[in-house]
């Protein structure tokens, strides 16, 4: 039985050292030659905007140039969408303020008007990026520990055990 691309394809997390690991000149996306480099950032932690408890470590990717640019153009789309996402929320509890007064107390409308909001940016500041990287590059970081080891995920299994094997 034949496996399909699917099934061949296993996602696999790897634990580095926070030092610069060794990778391979292709681009860790589609596999054509690089030519330039992305840093995947690998984080632990929360920030919440005004409070943050938060380690990072940026590795750096090769990619190819039209890969990096699809990753930029989408990552500053996906921060204009989540700034109007959250001033389109405000924005709809204020048009239905009246109806929904009717139903509930103003200071519970108050407060899904915050969460709503908060919910968007704690997305946009938090998860963003990772999930964006995941989905466009095909590797992300998963977590930092205190300890100085990062784990990334890839979507590519035979790139995980190469970049694996190189780093030994």
């Amino acid at each position: 039985m034949k496996a399909t691309r699917n099934e061949a394809q296993v996602t696999q997390r790897v634990d580095f050292q926070t030092e610069t690991i060794v990778t391979p000149g292709n681009c860790v996306n589609c596999r054509q030659p690089a030519s330039t480099t992305i840093n995947v950032e690998c984080s632990s932690g929360v920030d919440l905007i005004l409070f943050k408890v938060w380690r990072w470590h940026d590795f750096e990717f090769p990619v190819c140039s039209w890969c990096k640019r699809r990753r930029q153009t989408v990552g500053t789309l996906g921060i204009v969408f989540a700034v109007l996402a959250a001033i389109g929320w405000i924005m709809s509890m204020f048009v239905f303020e009246g109806f929904v007064l009717r139903f509930m107390p103003r200071e519970l409308w108050l407060c899904m008007v915050l969460v709503g909001f908060f919910a968007a940016a704690y997305f946009a500041r938090n998860l963003m990026t990772s999930a964006l990287d995941a989905w466009l590059l095909g590797v992300c970081g998963v977590r930092l520990t205190k300890q100085g080891v990062a784990t990334l995920w890839f979507r590519d299994d035979e790139l995980a055990n190469e970049i694996k094997a190189m780093n030994r």
